[in-house]
C-alpha cells in the first residue's frame, strides 16, 4: 500500500524523507537548542500554506512562560513603533493604532473622516493573505479594525516583516 505524502517544499528534505512527511500525521521535531527546530517547522507550515494549498499546526511545549512574557515586551515595542510608523504614514485613512505588548490593532476609517472603513480593512486583511500573512478578520465597532496579535514567541524579524506586509497591503489598497 503506497502512502499519501506531504511535501515539505525544504529543498533536499523530501528527497532525504523518501518524497515528504506522511500525509494526516503527527510529526515530533526534537533536538538540543539552536538546532534549527523552529526554523524547521515554520518553513514547513509556510511552504503548506503558500505553495501547496495545506493547513498545519504548530505546537511549541518548550518555551517557558518567563521567555514569552519577556519576548511579548521586547518584541511588542518593536510592533508598536512599526504600527505607528504605519499609522503616520496612512493618517487619512487610519484613526488610530491601539496597542499594548504584542496586541493591537489599526482602525481604517474612511479618507479624511472617523468613520470605521469595513471594506478598506477587509481589502487590506485578504491582501496580507494573498501576500502570505494571515490576519484575523476585521473587528470592532463597525467591523474597520484590523486586529493584530502575533504569537508570544515571534522575534523581531518576524515583526518587522509582518509590518513591511501590512504597509504594502494598505498602499495597495487605498
Amino acid at each position: 500500500m503506497k502512502r499519501e505524502l506531504c511535501k515539505t517544499g525544504i529543498e533536499n528534505l523530501d528527497e532525504l524523507l523518501g518524497g515528504g512527511i506522511p500525509a494526516r500525521s503527527s510529526v515530533l521535531v526534537a533536538g538540543g537548542p539552536g538546532t534549527g527546530k523552529t526554523i524547521l517547522t515554520q518553513e514547513f507550515l509556510f511552504n503548506g500554506i503558500n505553495k501547496f494549498g495545506e493547513n498545519g499546526v504548530y505546537i511549541d511545549l518548550t518555551e517557558v512562560k518567563e521567555k514569552l512574557v519577556e519576548n511579548a515586551a521586547k518584541v511588542g515595542l518593536v510592533l508598536q513603533k512599526n504600527l505607528q510608523q504605519i499609522k503616520s504614514g496612512f493618517s487619512d485613512v487610519i484613526g488610530f493604532a491601539p496597542g499594548a505588548g504584542l496586541v493591537a490593532g489599526l482602525l481604517m476609517v474612511k479618507k479624511g473622516g472617523k468613520e470605521p472603513d469595513y471594506e478598506l480593512a477587509w481589502n487590506v486583511v485578504n491582501l496580507c493573505f494573498q501576500k502570505g500573512l494571515l490576519m484575523f478578520a476585521p473587528v470592532g465597532v463597525g467591523g474597520g479594525c484590523i486586529k493584530i496579535a502575533p504569537p508570544l514567541c515571534i522575534s523581531e524579524e518576524a515583526v518587522n516583516e509582518g509590518c513591511e506586509v501590512i504597509r504594502e497591503a494598505i498602499k495597495e489598497a487605498v
